[in-house]
């Protein structure tokens, strides 16, 4: 079985992201964090060519957008802790096993995010780690820049 890395749509409103921005600044000022790019993402477990295979059915069950490499070299992802299967992730599976998608093992659904501070600096999610508090629960979430070997 391989992993496959899929993005979703942009949606969050204006307001949520200005409202995002906003707390990542007062968390941590001296990071200088200037914007904030958060995107749903959706991690696949199938066959070898999963995407090419199923786009036509995935794209509107999940909304989903192209394929993305697995190693994240600007920002970083925050899925459900690895070792859990989050609620959401059981029963999109059920249903894309009830649709006929019997071959993709399980999916996940979990949010990718580029912090840019000045000058002109990606952050890394070891740099990040002032902001941490307010982008994810660590209680069933967990940050992550290599998604490899993550449903093992």
């Amino acid at each position: 079985m391989t992993l496959t890395l899929l993005h979703g749509p942009d949606d969050r409103s204006e307001f949520r992201r200005s409202d995002l921005l906003r707390r990542l600044q007062r968390a941590a000022p001296a990071l200088h964090i200037r914007h904030a790019d958060c995107r749903p993402i959706y991690l696949l477990e199938g066959p070898p060519n999963l995407w090419n295979t199923y786009q036509r059915w995935l794209r509107p069950l999940l909304n989903a957008g192209d394929e993305l490499p697995l190693r994240c070299h600007q920002g970083f992802y925050i899925l459900p802790r690895r070792g859990t299967i989050s609620p959401w992730s059981s029963k999109a599976t059920d249903i894309l096993h009830h649709v006929g998608l019997t071959a993709i093992r399980r999916v996940e659904h979990g949010r990718w995010l580029r912090l840019t501070a000045d000058p002109a600096r990606v952050l890394s999610a070891t740099d990040a780690r002032p902001v941490w508090r307010e982008l994810y629960d660590r209680m069933t979430e967990s940050i992550e820049e290599n998604l490899d070997g993550f449903f093992d």
